[in-house]
């Protein structure tokens, strides 16, 4: 005989800060659950009625009782020990939680199912960070998704913003060509800005940008089909997808209690930050949180923590899918700070993306090790209050890799070994979809 009960109406752990990454096997989730008396009667009532059960059905046949729940790691896990605790010294119990370590499972199964499964990988970011590390990571067999933010509100992306009523164009743009597999064709002309110099609408704007806004108008303003067709012709390897299809504003408040309005603002004040928010109640893309539910890696990329990073994990929606996809998360640490990250170690700057999507969060963590960096490449940096990002090596907390990811470019910037990092997400991926 089987026999179903669901639990959700009790109350749900997930949401209670310091249970979310615990399950029901913890007395703490346990405590929390049946705590007040309509729960503890509910207990109460189901031992009765099951062993009522159990001793006129249970000797017949086999009895087996399923708790539903949501997620099936709190209030159902929760339940079966309460019951096996209850039961085990009397009856022959098995029990069994389905879910817990689902994850590993789902998985290891994909790879079982289909041996040319390649693995999905998320990335967030926006800028020159995500899209120098998306050149090295498409030159392996991934399944890539750039989740990119729409946020800049300055320059050429700003002004078509405004004139068109559209999303920031500009880190789209820069995502895309690095993922194109026509890259050497269409870089230098979609980056090519028309002179400062011009006296008219043209003056400063780049081509791919203005090309966007003409999908984006051609598309009766419908930005994410704007995205899709320009990447079509960009032949670009994996998607990329914007954030949010709205005309976000992001908004910052300081330590000391001031804000400031508008991304590109945001940097230049010279403050400790507090923390992010958007003007408005914005939507999130909602192709973005299907990605980020199909992962099996979500990467948190190189670049600037707030403006470019953060942004992203601002709705509620897609921290959800944080916590819901089976996906392994990854952190890749920057290699120098920024005007707005002034002395942050590199466990600040994880730090700041937990108290967004939860503590213990991360399951990996990227960074950097060589700090022998030539004085006159450095001392650009330096003079703009910039450094380099400080890891601690074998003492961090995290499961990490850290090697040396410094690559200098022609024009004497310091910038991560793209592939070499890519490598580094490659290989981490496919051990997990191998490991049993």
């Amino acid at each position: 005989m089987n026999v179903f009960y669901d639990v959700r109406f009790l109350q749900n752990p997930y949401w209670e800060k310091g249970l979310r990454f615990m399950t029901g096997t913890d007395k703490e989730v346990q405590d929390f659950i049946f705590k007040d008396e309509e729960s503890q009667e509910f207990l109460e009532n189901l031992k009765k009625s099951l062993k009522f059960n159990f001793d006129n059905w249970g000797k017949s046949e086999d009895y087996v009782v399923g708790i539903a729940c949501t997620g099936g790691q709190h209030r159902s896990v929760s339940v079966v020990e309460k019951l096996y605790d209850y039961f085990k010294d009397d009856y022959q119990i098995k029990k069994t939680h389905r879910d817990l370590g689902k994850a590993e499972r789902h998985r290891t199964n994909k790879l079982l199912e289909n041996p040319n499964y390649v693995p999905k990988v998320v990335a967030f970011g926006g800028g020159s960070g995500l899209s120098h590390f998306l050149k090295g990571l498409k030159q392996f067999p991934l399944d890539i998704t750039a989740i990119v933010t729409v946020s800049d509100d300055g320059g050429s992306t700003g002004t078509l913003r405004n004139l068109f009523e559209m999303p920031a164009p500009g880190d789209i743009r820069r995502v895309m060509l690095s993922m194109s597999r026509k890259q050497e064709l269409f870089e230098e002309l979609f980056n090519f800005r028309f002179s400062k110099k011009l006296n008219n609408d043209l003056k400063g704007h780049t081509i791919g940008n203005m090309v966007l806004a003409a999908l984006n108008e051609m598309n009766n303003k419908d930005f994410v089909k704007a995205v899709d067709d320009l990447s079509e012709l960009l032949d670009i390897q994996g998607r990329v997808i914007p954030v949010s299809k709205d005309m976000v504003r992001l908004g910052c408040e300081y330590t000391d209690g001031t804000k400031v309005y508008g991304e590109k603002d945001i940097p230049n004040q010279y403050k400790r930050i507090k923390h992010l928010f958007y003007q408005d109640n914005f939507r999130v893309n909602r192709k973005a949180i299907q990605a980020v539910l199909e992962a099996d890696v979500v990467i948190f990329a190189p670049g600037s923590l707030y403006t470019s990073l953060i942004a992203n994990l601002l709705f509620k929606e897609m921290i959800n899918a944080i916590h819901q996809t089976y996906a392994k998360k990854v952190f890749i640490g920057n290699l120098m700070t920024q005007t707005e990250t002034t002395g942050y170690t590199l466990e600040d700057h994880i730090q700041v993306v937990e108290e967004i999507i939860g503590n213990d969060a991360i399951d990996m963590v990227i960074c950097n090790n060589n700090f022998n960096i030539d004085p006159k490449i450095l001392k650009k940096y330096t003079s703009d209050g910039q450094e380099l990002v400080r890891s601690i090596g074998d003492n961090i907390k995290y499961k990490h890799i850290c090697d040396d990811f410094i690559s200098i470019s022609d024009d004497q910037h310091i910038r991560h070994n793209a592939r070499k990092l890519g490598y580094k997400i490659f290989s981490y991926a496919f051990e997990l979809l191998t490991s049993e």
